[in-house]
């Protein structure tokens, strides 16, 4: 009988553990302490900062003023068995780094926070190889659109049943911050990617009328690298094209 109760607490567990995920993704964050606590479940606790706003605040949202750039602490946990994530937090207090995190919509069992660390990392100062300097697709607002440059600083999968991509933005021209949404599967992947280092870019950001199942009205429609999101495409004049075809069939000069 005792076997059976030890069987059925674990299936159990486990199972809260699957349905009580709210939501994943990354964040740049400054942890501020960490340590071993715990009776029966010896786990890793601590606090990190991270940026946020107000959403009270009164600002010019037409003219991209929103938001202030605010310092949270929030309290995370570290499992016991990810010891090498919890070592890498703890020689790098008081550091800036990307996390990895996991919220729970129950807090688990091993665990004295809702918002579990899985994973930390030093930001790169250069681009990884696989991060694509431009990429565009189709904009899903008709209200306005801009360009920012900047970086993410959380980007996160949230929900159970109808899952949608939402984020935080800085906006390094205008020292702002901003909550979006992503309703693009390439641009969610290039932004995770974009996030794992510290080198700013532009991104077109379009703004909707309605918001429907996301947070946001606001969506990324483009990653660039190379220039603001969002230019014209010049095209070339009839003169151009007579001196490109006059340049191609321009004789070699006389040796």
């Amino acid at each position: 009988m005792k076997r059976i109760l030890i069987v059925l607490f674990f299936t159990i567990s486990h199972s809260l553990y699957a349905f009580g995920t709210y939501s994943e993704g990354w964040a740049v964050i400054v942890p501020t302490k960490i340590e071993s606590s715990g009776i029966i479940f010896d786990s890793y606790e601590g606090l990190f900062d991270v940026v946020t706003f107000d959403r009270n605040e009164k600002c010019v949202e037409k003219e991209d003023l929103c938001y202030s750039p605010k310092s949270k602490s929030i309290a995370f946990s570290v499992r016991p068995e990810n010891a090498v994530v919890a070592n890498f937090v703890q020689k790098n207090v008081g550091r800036e780094m990307l996390v990895q995190y996991r919220i729970h919509r129950f807090t688990a069992i091993a665990l004295s926070s809702e918002l579990e660390i899985t994973d930390a990392k030093a930001i790169q100062t250069q681009l990884p190889a696989d991060v694509k300097k431009q990429v565009l697709v189709k904009k899903s607002g008709s209200k306005r659109s801009f360009s920012v440059y900047g970086k993410i600083l959380q980007f996160e999968y949230r929900g159970r049943f109808i899952g949608t991509y939402e984020g935080i933005y800085y906006d390094k021209q205008r020292d702002k911050v901003h909550q979006f949404s992503v309703t693009n599967e390439e641009i969610a992947k290039q932004l995770q990617l974009c996030m794992q280092t510290n080198v700013p870019f532009y991104f077109g950001v379009t703004v909707s009328y309605v918001t429907a199942w996301r947070e946001s009205d606001y969506d990324i429609f483009e990653i660039n690298y190379d220039g603001p999101a969002g230019q014209a495409k010049v095209e070339p004049t009839d003169d151009s094209k007579k001196d490109a075809k006059t340049e191609e069939k321009a004789p070699e000069p006389a040796k």
